[in-house]
């Protein structure tokens, strides 16, 4: 009768208590998204090019906007403070997703690393 219940409630096995098989299949399931989050990182860490490119691009806004507001040209600094506002929001947010990639990956990576230990374990 409470059977759905039970299943709702019911918690996921650990490591220690799978098969040999299903640790390997847990283990299967994991690597494309392992390796997605790996490239995706890495492509993002290796864009050394782009994160240089956007340092220069806000030391000259900076400077644009110091020119601006000595010369009194009170609507172009309005509008390169928006501009910069702007591009801090971008790099922010690919930030924040880019934590969040490398937390999954640390996640995904953990749950191997127990599993794996607990094959070893079993092999034993």
């Amino acid at each position: 009768m409470f059977g759905f219940l039970k299943s709702a409630f019911q918690k996921e096995k650990s490591p220690d208590d799978m098969s040999v098989a299903e640790l390997e299949q847990r283990i299967a399931a994991h690597a494309p998204r392992q390796k997605e989050l790996h490239d995706l990182l890495a492509r993002a860490g290796a864009d050394e090019a782009a994160r240089n490119k956007s340092v220069l691009w806000h030391q000259q806004m900076a400077k644009r906007l110091e020119e601006a507001n000595v010369k009194g040209d009170y609507p172009l600094a309005t509008k390169l403070e928006a501009e910069i506002a702007e591009a801090r929001k971008r790099a922010k947010k690919i930030q924040d997703g880019a934590q969040v990639m490398i937390d999954e990956l640390n996640s995904i990576e953990d749950d191997i690393e127990l599993m794996t230990r607990a094959i070893d374990k079993k092999k034993r």
